[in-house]
């Protein structure tokens, strides 16, 4: 498996490694409600946005997007054999 550009890569909910040259993340393309702060007074006010892009979940299980100039893709590679 060799690394491709990240405008090859799918854009279907298959979960597939991205990266930015610098961290490899387990995502995939979705749409999602991202909450988004308020930047007036008082802060604690904000609304949720619906984007599209790339996500991952982190320890918790939360869906996060991902935030850096992706480059690159990679599918996932097979599973190890078992016994």
């Amino acid at each position: 498996m060799k690394w491709r550009p990240i405008s090859e890569a799918p854009r279907d909910g298959t979960r597939i490694l991205v990266s930015d040259g610098n961290r490899i993340w387990l995502s995939y393309w979705t749409k999602c409600d991202i909450y988004v702060p308020s930047t007036k007074e008082p802060f604690r006010y904000g609304r949720y946005e619906e984007r599209m892009g790339w996500f991952d979940y982190d320890d918790d299980g939360i869906v996060r997007p991902i935030h850096k100039n992706l480059t690159h893709w990679m599918p996932l590679p097979e599973p190890p054999e078992v016994g």
